[in-house]
């Protein structure tokens, strides 16, 4: 019995080996279509999302012309999406050169927040603030869902709590670089000198 399944292993499973340990028998590598002087294109494709990105981009335009309300609204629900997807963002390098840099759009939904002026913070916390308390008590309840409350109502004063429960929490499990993570994101909110 030993010696079929010995040649049994010759048989198929050596060819098999010796095939797939050939250069260039790799399953996913990408021909080099890029011409002489041109970047090779990107080796694995990311998530975007189209409609996400035309939120920022509205954002962008309702901030320009002050009308908080609408701003708001579209960065806020960037935040409430389920999943982060990646914006293409074109930008100049060093060398004048335009490149396309990949931010992620929750970031990009949290630092346009965080970038707005009083008025328009104002405008978001009056907004959504009411929201972000009723999802700390339920984070109070469930102290996983203090992340939740975090990722979509950071600059809110429940976000701000629930932020300060995660690091302290952090803290005295002795994870320290998570619970320094926590206090940084604290004190990088706009209204920290307040």
């Amino acid at each position: 019995m030993r010696l079929q399944l010995r040649s049994c292993f010759l048989a198929v499973g050596l060819p098999i080996f010796c095939v797939l340990a050939l250069p260039g028998a790799g399953f996913a590598q990408t021909p080099d279509v890029s011409g002489p002087g041109q970047p090779a294109p990107d080796p694995i494709l990311l998530p975007t999302n189209r409609k996400t990105a035309n939120q920022i981009k509205a954002a962008h335009e309702y901030i320009a012309a002050k009308d908080w309300d609408n701003a708001v609204k579209l960065l806020q629900r960037v935040l409430d999406e389920s999943e982060d997807s990646l914006l293409e963002t074109p930008m100049k390098d060093p060398q004048g050169k335009e490149i396309i840099r990949r931010i992620s759009a929750r970031a990009e939904a949290e630092r346009l927040l965080a970038t707005l002026p009083k008025p328009g913070l104002a405008a978001y916390r009056v907004k959504f603030g009411g929201l972000a308390v009723v999802a700390l008590g339920k984070a109070r309840a469930n102290p996983q869902l203090l992340d939740q409350v975090v990722r979509r109502y950071l600059l809110t004063d429940a976000g701000a709590e629930a932020l300060t429960s995660m690091g302290v929490s952090a803290l005295d499990r002795g994870h320290v670089d998570e619970a320094a993570d926590c206090f940084r994101r604290l004190l990088q909110r706009p209204d920290v000198d307040e």
